[in-house]
């Protein structure tokens, strides 16, 4: 779900795939999802909690974003989705030019969101929020109490399933 159909925007081909019109690509009925962290922030370099905080890439993310580009269009991705966020999205763009795609965007894709801590670094969210820092590292994740309990439940709710 939340993936464009691309089945319904292109026509199968003789082996049952689907060509991607705006890619002219064949996309097979096998998936494989590539999965690609966006590039570095400021806020990456000095240990603040992004959560869903907008935090635009630095210059080092941009040329790792430029350099996961040519990385990732040999693999020819029949579709590019990302979060809201700038990041994501600068991320995305730079790998959807280098491979003559659009980019889809949903929300959903948000990285998780940590409150009160967005924008501290561990030290600062250490000292202001000491019990929730310890429950948050006691649960094996070191986020605040909330998130670590989605976090640490995570693997319990991933189903694969096949489409």
């Amino acid at each position: 779900e939340g993936l464009p159909d691309l089945a319904a925007a292109g026509r199968r081909n003789a082996s049952g795939g689907f060509i991607n019109t705006a890619a002219g690509r064949v996309m097979t009925t096998a998936r494989r999802v590539v999965l690609l962290r966006h590039g570095r922030t400021e806020w990456n370099a000095t240990g603040r909690f992004q959560g869903q905080l907008d935090s635009p890439l630095d210059v080092i993310g941009q040329a790792q974003a430029e350099a996961a580009a040519v990385a990732v269009a040999p693999m020819e991705p029949d579709a590019i989705v990302c979060s809201d966020l700038s990041r994501a999205r600068d991320t995305a763009d730079a790998v959807a030019a280098e491979c003559g795609l659009e980019v889809a965007v949903d929300a959903r894709l948000r990285e998780i969101y940590l409150g009160t801590w967005e924008g501290l670094t561990r030290a600062e969210a250490r000292t202001q929020y000491a019990e929730e820092y310890a429950a948050g590292t006691d649960l094996g994740v070191g986020f605040p109490a909330p998130a670590a309990r989605v976090l640490a439940g995570l693997p319990a709710r991933v189903l694969l399933r096949e489409r």
